[in-house]
């Protein structure tokens, strides 16, 4: 008897567990359905008065626990019968799908959206094997790592008060660390910032904002922002910024053009303008070496996609040289030529 009255007891436990596990709104549990888990899997044994009156109470008292009401007629009287039971997650099957695209369509590292992956669906129903076992994103071992919780809240706190702020920007010394910009008597140059918006792409955070004396809205990394302080003057108005005139709204602004590219990788020597190395590094990162210095040009080694260098010279061929593997400075010369030609040029 002390056994069956310990079992009943516990029996709600067993029953929330198989709903939080094994049901959803897509997926409801009838009361015979979950007396036969219960007997089968959990070794416990009741009768289904006893899981009707758990599932009963455990709805009147709060728990996140649907079912379906429908009428029958007993006795000639009209009776409610519960139906379809399930428990619903803070987490929908739409949401959870939403959150698995947001994490493949980020470049974290497999490994990492595994782990996540798996500590979501712990929380949801576990009926189906829906792992998406043919996806598999595309890291970017330049992914930020800077906590930058403190200057995004700061940053936040500006723009809600729609106050400047005052920050220096870093940019990428020839030993591929960080150093504050200068000004042309060589002291750090303050940069003083009208903030808009904070905007997320690719694994960075970045400012929008209007520089101070300028008419433009300009884009700054948000990881290279250091010393960030809130200024005592107020922001400049938006639809002051020229940039904003004829009704022109910020989101109509910035725009993302991904790319992805397929090939070989190869060790591109390149020559580059001085203040085009933050650029490079930006793109990529650690592969990125400087091998010699002079005061016009920066000799760098790149080991990359060749795809991904040629892209990076055709867009840039005012700061970027290529000069070696010889089968890409012949594609850039050819198509350069082909492109005067279709432009009019010799």
């Amino acid at each position: 008897m002390e056994a069956h009255e310990n079992t009943g007891k516990f029996a709600m436990l067993h029953i929330a567990e198989i709903l939080i596990h094994g049901s959803d709104e897509r997926h409801p549990l009838s009361q015979q359905k979950i007396l036969e888990i219960l007997k089968n899997k959990c070794n416990v044994t009741v009768n289904r008065k006893t899981v009707g009156k758990n599932l009963t109470r455990m709805k009147e008292t709060g728990w996140p626990v649907e079912c379906r009401q429908v009428m029958r007629t007993m006795n000639g009287k009209k009776v409610p019968l519960t139906l379809d039971w399930y428990w619903k997650h803070h987490l929908s099957h739409d949401d959870f799908n939403r959150l698995s695209e947001m994490l493949y369509f980020s470049h974290n590292s497999p490994t990492q959206i595994k782990k996540i992956l798996t500590k979501i669906k712990e929380f949801q129903f576990q009926g189906e094997n829906e792992e998406k076992v043919f996806i598999k994103n595309i890291p970017n071992n330049n992914y930020s790592s800077s906590d930058l919780s403190k200057s995004l809240q700061i940053v936040s706190d500006a723009i809600t008060g729609k106050k400047r702020i005052d920050f220096s920007y870093m940019i990428y010394d020839i030993d591929g660390k960080l150093k504050s910009d200068k000004n042309v008597e060589g002291s750090d140059k303050i940069y003083s910032v009208s903030p808009y918006l904070i905007v997320a792409s690719d694994g960075r955070y970045y400012l929008l904002g209007n520089e101070d004396g300028k008419e433009s809205v300009n884009f700054f990394t948000m990881e290279r922002m250091a010393n960030i302080k809130i200024s005592e003057y107020d922001a400049r108005v938006q639809k002051t910024v020229n940039a904003f005139k004829n009704g022109v709204k910020l989101n109509e602004l910035v725009g993302v053009y991904p790319e992805i590219y397929v090939g070989n990788e190869d060790v591109c020597v390149c020559e580059i303008a001085p203040e085009f190395l933050t650029d490079v590094i930006e793109v990529f990162g650690k592969s990125v070496h400087v091998t010699e210095v002079t005061p016009n040009k920066i000799k760098i080694e790149i080991k990359a996609f060749v795809s991904a260098v040629y892209g990076l010279a055709m867009r840039n061929s005012s700061f970027v040289r290529v000069i070696s593997p010889a089968d890409l400075v012949k594609k850039i010369r050819d198509d350069v030529k082909n492109l005067s030609r279709m432009y009019g040029g010799v």
